[in-house]
């Protein structure tokens, strides 16, 4: 793995303070979507995703990174942990296919 990683894409490289002024300046009616899209410095297809709440995920001027999201919170995702590992260590055999979904519950 690099020690110093860097970033490759150029995708959401816009400001969410900037977007969210452009969002601003959109529903108030002072600038049209290209003419807040430019000296804000956003795409003007995702401001107009993002003024009229279309988004799939991202809400607002929020950064949402990936198509997947998490299944578990922290919270239970940290039990699970505690739990296989104490499965471990009471010298339990896990393999992979212990984690999955119970092939007898139609999985």
């Amino acid at each position: 793995m690099a020690d110093n990683p860097q970033r490759t894409s150029t995708r959401q490289t816009w400001n969410e303070g900037a977007m969210l002024n452009a969002i601003d300046a959109v529903k108030n009616g002072e600038m049209g979507w290209l003419k807040a899209a430019k000296p804000f410095n956003v795409p003007q297809a995702t401001l107009r995703r993002r003024a009229n709440d279309v988004n799939k995920k991202a809400i607002g001027c929020a950064k949402v990174l990936g198509r997947f999201s998490s299944t578990f919170n922290e919270a239970e995702e940290k039990e699970l942990v505690g739990h296989i590992l104490l499965l471990k260590y009471r010298l339990f055999g896990l393999t992979g296919l212990t984690g999955r979904w119970p092939q007898w519950l139609g999985g």
